[in-house]
Parts: C-alpha cells; structure tokens; sequence
C-alpha cells in the first residue's frame, strides 16, 4: 500500500507530528509545498495542518493540485482549541468536507491533535491576536 503524510506548518508543531507519524509507519513525509507532482498511485495521504481560525493551513490548495487523486485522505488538524468547544470540530469537519467534495479524494477521517503555543516565536500578528483574546477573556471572568 502506498502511503504518504503530508504536513503543512507555520510555526514547526505539526512538522513535527508529521515526522512522527511518518517514523512510526515508516512512510515518506513532505511538505506541503514540496510534495512531488508525479504520484499518483498513492492509496492513502495522511494530511497533517495547523488550524487557525477553522482553517487547516495550506489544505484547500493542496487538494486543488492532487483532486485527481483516487486516494483516501486522513486529516490531523493541529491546534490550540478546547476539547469542550464541539462548533470548532463543526466547523473544521464543515469546511474540510466541503474542500473535497467536487475532487476523487475520499475522506476516510479528521482527528484533532493539540499544538503548542510558545509566545517567544509567534509572529506579531499572532501575538497581537492572542493578546486580544486573553484580554477579552479576562473582561469576561470579571463580571
């Protein structure tokens, strides 16, 4: 059988997933953006991204180039989500089948991995963002 993982990752937690996994099954591991244009035999792609905002990074434009494919398709979204928040899963699951729906990529399944946030390395967007939310949640703790 043949089997690749596939990462997208800005900040390195789910290049590091994606090279776990692909040790562990003994499997290649590419990135996103590296990911070769001359297979297609794969049966299985294992789709590694960061989740930001409900968006798997890169996923969208990855399955625009391979939805020739006849290959099933696992998801690992990675991400700074709480496990209580069911409409993030909704919405993740929503928008990833809705990206494949008109391609030969089957779904077989998304999982739901925790990322880390180190606040050292984020960038500035990312930093002002989170800043936000701590602030906005502080407000809301108070009342």
């Amino acid at each position: 059988m043949n089997k690749v993982v596939v990462y997208a990752s800005r900040y390195g937690t789910s290049k590091q997933y994606a090279h776990e996994i692909g040790k562990k099954k003994n499997i290649p591991v590419y990135s996103s953006k590296d990911f070769p244009n001359n297979l297609f035999d794969i049966e299985e792609i294992i789709y590694v991204g960061a989740t930001y905002m409900g968006k798997i990074l890169d996923l969208r434009k990855f399955i625009k180039k391979q939805a020739a494919l006849h290959s099933k398709l696992i998801i690992i979204s990675v991400g700074i989500y709480s496990p209580e928040n069911l409409k993030t899963y909704y919405l993740i699951d929503k928008k990833t089948k809705s990206s494949i729906e008109k391609t030969n990529l089957i779904l077989k399944k998304v999982y739901y991995l925790s990322g880390k946030l180190d606040i050292k390395n984020l960038s500035f967007k990312h930093k002002f963002l989170i800043n936000l939310l701590y602030k906005n949640a502080k407000k809301k703790r108070s009342y």
